[in-house]
């Protein structure tokens, strides 16, 4: 099928690790910040720390996840993430592409 983002020319390496793939899988896809809005704190301050609470979209290659899959990681560029949840999109009736939102593990900073 036709790459209609572009995903597996310009994307990045991404390695997805699942319950269903413990050994991880290679795959293609964008990872950028969610945008908020200037007023939001994206940073809460609590007595052991402060918490980060910045989430990015996943748009990955229609192989890079299969349905139903649990407690799904994906590792990026020296980053961890968690898939908080994820969404198949179709084009054509035929999968084109899936969106996600990850969560970066460990409580790290800033995306560079």
């Amino acid at each position: 099928m036709r790459d209609l983002v572009g995903i597996r020319k310009y994307g990045s390496a991404l390695t997805l690790y699942s319950d269903a793939c413990p050994e991880g899988r290679k795959a293609r896809g964008f990872i950028q910040p969610i945008v908020f809005s200037d007023t939001e704190k994206l940073d809460v301050r609590s007595q052991a720390g402060s918490v980060n609470r910045c989430k990015y979209l996943l748009i990955a290659e229609a192989g890079a996840l299969l349905p139903g899959e649990k407690n799904v990681s994906v590792s990026s560029r020296d980053w961890e993430y968690s898939l908080l949840r994820a969404q198949p999109i179709y084009v054509g009736g035929r999968l084109s592409h899936w969106e996600g939102v990850l969560r970066p593990k460990g409580g790290g900073g800033a995306h560079a």
